[in-house]
């Protein structure tokens, strides 16, 4: 099955994570056929994530405490810890998509 055209650019992220956490995740994602992450599941949720909550700070007007919470961490004003604990602070105002939403939209 072809690949379906995407308007917007794609710009390649590595990222490290937790084992735990990347294990948790791609069992959630887990193609039971194939017995591994279906393909484009991590990107799809990730984008999503990533999107609503750009959404809801654009919605509350808060992006002036993002910038100041990453400006913070780049002066090593803040931990990796207190970085994390502050974009979940602010992720969890988002509604996640369920895992249901993440198989169908690339299945």
């Amino acid at each position: 099955m072809p690949r379906p055209p995407n308007a917007d650019l794609i710009k390649p992220w590595k990222i490290n994570l937790p084992a735990t956490l990347a294990g948790k995740i791609e069992y959630l994602l887990l193609d039971p056929i194939h017995q591994r992450p279906r393909y484009a599941t991590r990107g799809f949720l990730i984008e999503r994530l990533l999107s609503a909550w750009l959404s809801r700070i654009e919605v509350n007007g808060s992006t002036d405490a993002l910038q100041r919470t990453v400006q913070e961490f780049l002066e090593d004003k803040l931990t990796k810890e207190e970085l994390r604990q502050a974009l979940l602070r602010d992720l969890m105002l988002v509604r996640i998509p369920t895992l249901e939403e993440v198989r169908d939209a690339r299945s």
